[in-house]
Formats: structure tokens, sequence, C-alpha cells
């Protein structure tokens, strides 16, 4: 089979033609899938930023729904049992300590429903220091997790002695300077 050099060339642009063919389908399809695969790159990262944002919310919102627990936890009984008297000696001594104030106890009185297991207890307190940390004084005991309600507050300036200095009744470590006030309070705290 001898074929002549027009045939051989025929048949060499046809080899050619194909091959160039093949070539052009075989990038044309790889070029497809390397496009396709971006675009489901492209796709998977905005599904895991999406993913990040929710995980983040859903982070934000745990952290919510403990504080609410919390808070619900205290809301659930704000009332001070009946027989833990204790209790509310702390939540005064903790609030007087975190206002800087002076304070003592002085007359306490216990009234109990007959209807129910529900009750109040009475009583007066003397708190002394500087006008601001005795308004905040009464802000937290009012704001604190248990119902505590001021029903009188007589604020009178604390009389300085000899020296400038006066004594908080009832403490004798309680020094008061000239400029400091001396508050009588009533307090009724609610019971159960």
């Amino acid at each position: 089979m001898n074929l002549s050099y027009r045939k051989k060339f025929f048949v060499h642009v046809l080899l050619i033609a194909l091959f160039l063919s093949a070539a052009g389908f075989g990038g044309w399809v790889l070029f497809g899938r390397v496009v396709g695969a971006g675009e489901a790159i492209a796709l998977t990262k905005d599904q895991l930023a999406a993913l990040k944002k929710e995980q983040e919310q859903v982070g934000e919102l745990t952290k919510r729904h403990e504080h609410v627990k919390r808070l619900m936890s205290s809301l659930e009984n704000p009332f001070f049992a009946l027989d833990d008297k204790l209790s509310l000696v702390l939540l005064i001594e903790r609030v007087a300590q975190e206002a800087s104030v002076y304070h003592g106890i002085n007359a306490v009185q216990e009234s109990v429903s007959s209807s129910s297991d529900e009750g109040a207890l009475s009583l007066n307190m003397s708190v002394g220091g500087s006008f601001p940390n005795v308004l905040k004084f009464i802000y937290l005991l009012e704001h604190s997790e248990y119902y505590v309600a001021v029903q009188t507050a007589q604020i009178s300036r604390a009389e300085g002695g000899g020296a400038g200095f006066s004594r908080l009744e009832g403490r004798e470590d309680a020094v008061l300077g000239k400029n400091d006030v001396r508050v009588q309070l009533a307090l009724r705290v609610y019971m159960q």
C-alpha cells in the first residue's frame, strides 16, 4: 500500500484535525469541570461563612439564655423563707459593703398573715455615710433579688462631735464625718 504524497498530506491533515478537535474538546470539558468545581468551592465558602455566623448567633443566644435563666431563678422565689432571717442579714451586709456605708439594725417586727404562709418583716435600721453612698445603699436594697421595700427614710446631717466626727447609734466603729448623713430607714421585707 503505497500512498501518494497528496493522500499522505490529507491523512496527516485529517489526523492533526482530529487531534486538535480532541484536544479542544478535552480542554473544554476540563475547563468546564474546573469552573464547576470553582463554583462549588465558592458556594461551600458561602455556606461555611453562614454556618460560622449562625454558630456565633447560637453562642450569643446561649449566653443570653444562661443570663435569663439566672434571672428567672431569682424571680421564681423572690421571698425570703420565714425561718431564714440570716439570708436577710447577709443581704443587708453585702449591700452595705458594696455601697460603703455603715449600718445598724434597730428593731424587728414580724407579721404573718393567717390566711396564707406569706408574711412580712418590718425592721428599722440606721445607715450612715456620704449622701451618694446612702442613696446607692437604698437603690441596691430595693433592686435586690428579694422583695425589700423602703417605707420611710428620715435623712439628717451627721452632727460632728468635738473633732468633727460622730458615731452611728449602736456602732462604735462607725465614724461619720461632718459632711456625711445619717438615715433612719423603715424597711418591709416580704417573706414566704
